[in-house]
């Protein structure tokens, strides 16, 4: 481990000094020392990728991350090594864990997380979280009178439907991706979105989990005009 910011640190429960130099197996459990192990190797084959992955924590608690990963190579092209990006996804980890075992859990979390999540059947939007609507700017009511058109931005519509529709099916696509949608206010929001399927009051539903990624954005935009400009 050759550099970590202090988000990263504090995420583990380490300082920064106490990261650097570490070996990257110091953060991980034996699976995922094998998994990273593999992951590795793909890093080598110049593969980017973006993966969820589970880390330990110093105090021997249990992390989960959504880890974008990026190989490095010198200027012959030789691997030297990679870089990460890194978000702390815990929290999400644990209520999609109390979904699957009760409805009952799921009415009781899903008005007090701080992710947006929408319940839709049969073309309507059944159901919005409160941090779903505070983040588009709607009352349930009017949220409930608008489709998935009226909420995705226009060049981002084929995408998510598509993907959203061949979810239900059953067909195998990337369950976890970004785009952007609109507000009522018809600012656009860059978005994380996650889909899958569910069962809401006795109908099979798509169920979609929305997380503001506007800043994550930003900075990551901020880090590539850096590393240009060097």
């Amino acid at each position: 481990t050759t550099f970590v910011n202090r988000k990263m640190a504090d995420i583990l429960g380490y300082s920064v000094e106490e990261m650097q130099g570490q070996s990257m197996f110091t953060f991980m459990d034996d699976e995922g020392k094998e998994i990273a192990e593999r992951n590795v190797e793909r890093r080598r084959q110049g593969i980017t990728e973006e993966h969820e992955f589970k880390f330990l924590r110093r105090d021997g608690g249990e992390v989960w991350a959504l880890v974008n990963a990026k190989p490095l190579f010198d200027d012959q092209g030789g691997y030297t090594g990679a870089s990460a990006m890194v978000s702390d996804i815990t929290e999400r980890k644990h209520w999609e864990t109390a979904l699957v075992q009760s409805e009952k859990n799921f009415r009781a979390l899903v008005e007090n997380i701080n992710i947006g999540i929408l319940l839709h059947s049969q073309g309507k939007h059944e159901f919005a979280n409160a941090q779903l609507l505070r983040m588009l700017g709607y009352t349930l009511d009017e949220f409930r009178n608008t489709t998935m058109k009226d909420i995705v931005y226009p060049d981002e519509y084929e995408k998510v439907s598509s993907r959203f529709h061949a979810r239900m099916r059953g067909e195998v696509v990337p369950s976890t991706y970004e785009t952007v949608l609109i507000t009522s206010g018809g600012r656009p929001m860059a978005v994380e979105l996650t889909s899958t399927k569910t069962v809401w009051e006795g109908k099979p539903s798509g169920m979609v989990l929305l997380q503001d990624i506007t800043d994550r954005q930003r900075a990551i935009e901020k880090m590539r005009k850096l590393a240009t400009a060097q």
